[in-house]
C-alpha cells in the first residue's frame, strides 16, 4: 500500500468522529486570488511593507516595523541587495534587541539566508538565556552544517545554560532529542509503528486520516483515509484514495518551533473551516488540535 520511500518519513495522523463531516460552503474563487490581484499585492508588500519599513532607522520603537518587513520577505521569498544590507544591520545589534525581534530575525535568516550569518548566530547562542532563541540559533547553525562535533558543542551548551530544565521544558526537550541520537532499542522501529497504527483495531470506530511525510518537507507526502470500520477508502477504480500533501511551513523550521512545519503526532479533527487569509485564498481546511492545545475532554 505504501511505497518504501515513505517509510523513513515523519508520521502525522489524526482521528475524527463521524459527525465532523459537516457541510461547508467554500467559494471556488475570490477576486484577490487572480493573477493580476496577486501581482498587485506582491508589489504593494515589497513597496509598503518591506522597503518602506526597512528604510526606517532600527530603534526600539521601530522594531515591529522591521519585523513586519521580515514577515513579508518570508511570504514572498524576497531578498535583494537592500534587504541583505538591512538584515546585516539587524544582526549587528541583535544582542540588545527584544526577544520578539530576535525571533523574527532568526526566522527570516533561516528562511532566506541559510549559512550567511553563522558567526552572528553562534554569538547570540552563546549569550542568550531564552530557550526559544537558543533553539532557533541551534537550528540555524545545524541547517547549514550537520556536523557531529557541532551537535556535541550545542548539546554541551544546552546543559550548561539550562541544566535539568532541559528534561522538563518542551522546546529544550525537543532540541535535546534532535541533538542526541536515540539509544538502541529505546524507540520502536518504523515497522512496529506502522503495524500499530495501520491495524484495523487502532482507534476502533473512528475515522482516521493518515498523513505520511518525508523528513525533507520540500517533497510532498501523501494522505490516506480509513473509515470507522477500519477499511481504507478506495476510489471508483478500486485503488486506495490518496492525495499529495505538503506539510511544510514557509520557514521550514522544525515542528516544535513557532511557524514551523506541521508536527508529527496525533491530532483530533473537529470540522472544517474556510481560510480568510489573502495569502492562502478561500481554501477549505481541516480544523485540528493536539493534546496540548485541547482539553482532555475534547481530545
Amino acid at each position: 500500500m505504501l511505497r518504501s520511500k515513505y517509510f523513513p518519513a515523519l508520521l502525522v495522523f489524526a482521528f475524527v468522529s463521524l459527525h465532523a463531516y459537516a457541510q461547508y460552503d467554500a467559494p471556488l474563487s475570490a477576486s484577490y486570488t487572480t493573477s493580476d490581484a496577486r501581482a498587485q499585492m506582491h508589489s504593494r508588500v515589497i513597496k509598503n511593507t518591506i522597503t518602506k519599513n526597512l528604510s526606517l532607522p532600527l530603534t526600539d520603537s521601530t522594531e515591529e516595523k522591521w519585523q513586519e518587513a521580515f514577515d513579508g520577505m518570508e511570504v514572498f521569498n524576497f531578498k535583494n541587495p537592500f534587504t541583505d544590507q538591512k538584515v546585516q544591520t539587524a544582526f549587528d545589534s541583535v544582542a540588545i534587541r527584544s526577544i520578539s525581534f530576535q525571533r523574527a530575525l532568526l526566522e527570516v535568516a533561516y528562511t532566506n539566508y541559510s549559512g550567511h550569518f553563522l558567526a552572528q548566530t553562534q554569538s547570540l547562542l552563546n549569550q542568550t538565556s531564552d530557550p526559544k532563541i537558543f533553539a532557533m540559533c541551534s537550528e540555524y547553525l545545524l541547517q547549514h552544517k550537520k556536523d557531529p562535533a557541532l551537535k556535541k558543542n550545542i548539546s554541551q551548551k544546552l546543559f550548561e545554560k539550562f541544566g535539568n530544565s532541559v528534561y522538563t521544558h518542551p522546546i529544550l526537550y525537543m532540541l535535546y532529542h534532535r541533538l542526541e541520537a536515540p539509544k538502541p532499542n529505546t524507540v520502536p522501529s518504523i515497522k512496529e509503528v506502522l503495524n500499530g497504527i495501520l491495524d484495523k483495531n487502532f482507534l476502533p470506530g473512528q475515522i482516521v486520516m493518515y498523513s505520511f511525510q518525508r523528513q525533507n518537507r520540500d517533497y510532498a507526502g501523501m494522505v490516506l483515509i480509513r473509515n470507522a470500520k477500519g477499511n481504507f477508502i478506495t476510489d471508483s477504480t478500486g485503488n486506495y484514495f490518496h492525495i499529495p500533501q505538503l506539510a511544510r511551513s514557509i520557514a521550514n523550521l522544525p515542528g516544535y518551533l513557532s511557524n514551523g512545519n506541521t508536527p508529527q503526532g496525533i491530532f483530533k479533527m473537529f470540522g472544517f473551516e474556510i481560510s480568510m487569509s489573502h495569502f492562502i485564498g478561500p481554501t477549505a481546511n481541516v480544523q485540528m488540535g493536539m493534546p496540548v492545545e485541547l482539553s482532555l475532554q475534547k481530545f
